[in-house]
């Protein structure tokens, strides 16, 4: 682009804006004249003329409805021109007379070809460049030609030798300028959605535009009640944006409201200016759990109490202090097992258990205001035997705030697992004797305190006792130590205390000599621990000694000690506990005497001692007769032949008491007879021997005579 100032010469040439020019008549009238005298002479006629001129105002035919140039529009443009003459011409150019950057500004444009031929046409562009070409509307531009905007006119021009020839025709484009003044403000704030915490700093976001097509000046924020944001006023460029802060902490109030204002001057005499507003809501939420705890302390089978308190503990002047998603989660430690029988209220989930041990118990409260009230949690846990030792009972509370931010706290438990336990072992007569393992997982040293139940005595501090129980049967023992910082536990068994073991050997009995009985109690042994063992004494008589019951067979009277013992043992009665009873077994030695008769009769008599009355005889004579059961102590009987006979008394007395005994009648004489022999006759005084021969047979001998005569 290069400007020209020269005057132009020859036929077409014209005045300079600003200049007197020759009115169109006038050179229509010179140029006919020219041409008529040219052509009469035969002489050239070089000629050029504007096509066309079109303005691009950014990117954008300026003839488009509505297009407006603004400050820092760019515009770029283009000429097409064209050789009407009859001479090629040289150094085409376009000279645009502009009413910018100043009145009756001449720009010259010139072709980049070398010779335009007749009839041909050129382009002539001017872009915009930094620079160089084009031009870039400025904010004086806008204030200055605000009203009638941009105008320029262009005509072409080239040489014929060393003569210009102008066009004898222009083109004029005006552009309307874009004069609209505004500005824009946004106000924000650090807090997430206009929410914060008390005292915490929150940082104010002023974002001012220049929304409008002129530079604007005394660009000025004030915030009420933060003040003036810069405090330097400053300027804005079209589309311009700039963001200031301030930055406060959060007042004790529930809210707090600011007004902010942007105000400006624009070169057109206007004040465009802008407002925001914000409120931010202030919260300051809080929450507490409380954990206790009652026994904190126990040992195997032991059940543990724990309370948990929760609260919104913010305070109720700030709306927005509510908290959501509350969730209490507890984990007990390892080594105790939770109770759901003694909790209340049930845990929101089935409690999970965890693999170091440890089981997860978890409320959900859901939504908590601070001026909720909720009532305690009360957890139950029975100590199992997966630890021993201190450990630690955790609880947790987490919840969300309004700005869904974690709100949490945390109380923990000392809990204290002993490892208790004891022995006993049952002894004699009711006594059990106990002894407590060496207590573990507390702080040494130790109290013991035992309890044997309603009724029975208990000792002191002793770890370990002898205990004689009033009665027998299931008994609770319960030993509850204590270590050195009060942490207790207690261990529980179920004792069963047998009866004293006693003996019995049965009633006394009577037996008949030759007889045999069972002895021993119905039973012989009670109570005590079982098995029983079993030893009688003396044996000698006895079948199976040891047993319950042996049978006796004693052949004078005896007693009989029956040595019971029981399963216990114990350090100071190594041979068991031993219970005794006796028995006497009396012999009764029956018999009976047999006395010969006259005429083959015997006569029997039975001797029964210690037979209670009255007393049942049986008789066998042992020729295939008998006799009773009768009350015939003493009784005859005639055999019908001589001989020995076996004879067998059988007794019963009244106590059922029976026996029997057999002798032998060796010898049952034949009747006695008596034969004086045969009648004889002597002389006087002579004599004669007489009886038979024999005198006598029969009977028992030896036999006795007496001869007497009998009276005449």
């Amino acid at each position: 682009m290069t400007g020209n100032n020269k005057k132009m010469d020859g036929l077409m040439s014209q005045k300079r804006p600003g200049k007197a020019r020759i009115k169109g008549s006038q050179i229509l009238a010179i140029f006919l004249a020219s041409l008529l005298f040219l052509c009469m002479s035969g002489l050239a006629v070089p000629s050029i003329t504007m096509v066309s001129k079109t303005v691009y105002v950014d990117g954008v035919d300026s003839t488009v409805a509505g297009t407006l140039a603004k400050e820092g529009s760019v515009l770029d443009f283009v000429y097409v021109v064209r050789n009407n003459g009859d001479t090629p011409l040289t150094s085409v150019a376009v000279e645009d007379t502009r009413n910018y950057p100043a009145a009756g500004t001449l720009v010259t444009v010139s072709w980049t070809g070398t010779t335009l031929a007749v009839d041909d046409t050129a382009t002539i562009t001017d872009t915009y460049t930094v620079g160089g070409g084009g031009y870039k509307v400025t904010h004086a531009d806008v204030c200055r030609l605000a009203v009638g905007g941009l105008d320029n006119t262009a005509v072409a021009v080239g040489y014929a030798g060393v003569t210009k020839y102008t066009s004898g025709n222009s083109r004029r484009v005006q552009i309307s300028l874009d004069t609209n003044a505004n500005i824009h403000l946004e106000k924000s704030s650090s807090a997430t959605s206009n929410l914060e915490y008390v005292g915490r700093p929150v940082t104010y976001d002023y974002v001012v535009q220049n929304t409008g097509a002129l530079t604007l000046t005394n660009v000025q924020v004030t915030d009420t009640p933060l003040g003036l944001v810069p405090a330097i006023p400053e300027s804005l460029a079209p589309g311009q944006t700039k963001t200031y802060h301030i930055t406060q902490n959060a007042p004790a109030q529930d809210t707090f409201y600011n007004f902010a204002r942007v105000t400006s001057d624009s070169c057109l005499g206007g004040h465009p200016s802008g407002d925001d507003s914000l409120t931010i809501k202030m919260l300051d939420p809080s929450i507490s759990i409380v954990k206790t705890g009652s026994p904190t302390s126990g040992a195997y089978g032991d059940t543990l109490i724990f309370y948990l308190q929760v609260d919104n503990t913010g305070s109720n002047i700030y709306s927005n202090n509510k908290l959501h998603n509350v969730v209490v989660t507890d984990v007990l430690p390892k080594g105790l097992t939770f109770d759901s029988i003694l909790s209340d209220p049930a845990p929101t989930d089935t409690p999970v258990l965890n693999p170091d041990g440890t089981t997860t118990v978890t409320y959900d409260i859901g939504d908590l205001y601070p001026d909720d009230v909720v009532p305690p949690f009360t957890l139950a846990a029975t100590v199992n035997h997966d630890y021993v030792g201190s450990t630690t009972n955790n609880a947790d509370v987490d919840s969300l705030d309004a700005k869904n931010a974690v709100v949490d706290d945390s109380d923990d438990e000392p809990v204290t697992i002993l490892g208790l336990d004891f022995t006993f072992q049952n002894l004699c007569d009711r006594n059990v004797r106990f002894e407590a393992t060496t207590p573990s997982g507390g702080t040494a040293p130790y109290q013991f305190s035992w309890n044997f139940g309603p009724g029975e005595t208990n000792p002191g501090d002793v770890q370990t006792t002898t205990h004689q129980f009033t009665t027998p049967g299931d008994k609770n023992v319960v030993l509850t130590v204590t270590d050195s910082l009060g942490h207790s536990g207690t261990v529980t068994y179920v004792v069963n205390v047998p009866p004293s073991l006693t003996a019995s050997a049965g009633s006394n009995k009577l037996i008949i000599k030759g007889g045999s009985v069972q002895i021993g109690g119905a039973p012989t042994s009670s109570g005590g621990v079982l098995p029983h063992s079993y030893s009688w004494d003396p044996a000698a008589t006895l079948t199976g000694p040891l047993t319950a019951n042996p049978t006796a067979s004693p052949t004078a009277t005896q007693t009989y000690t029956v040595n019971v013992l029981d399963s216990i043992r114990s350090p100071d009665k190594p041979d068991q506990c031993p219970a005794t009873s006796t028995v006497t077994m009396q012999v009764s030695v029956i018999d009976f005497t047999i006395t010969n008769k006259c005429d083959q009769k015997v006569e029997f008599s039975g001797i029964t001692p210690l037979l209670a009355d009255p007393v049942e005889f049986t008789w066998e004579f042992g020729d295939g007769t008998s006799s009773g059961p009768g009350s015939d102590r003493t009784i005859e009987h005639q055999y019908a032949t001589p001989g020995s006979y076996d004879v067998k008394m059988t007794v019963t007395d009244a106590n059922g008491v029976t026996g029997s005994v057999t002798k032998t009648v060796a010898d049952v004489p034949a009747s006695l007879t008596a034969s004086a022999g045969s009648n004889k006759l002597i002389i006087k005084g002579g004599s004669v021997q007489i009886g038979g021969a024999p005198t006598s047979s029969g009977g028992v001998l030896p036999h006795s005579y007496s001869w007497t005569r009998p009276p005449l």
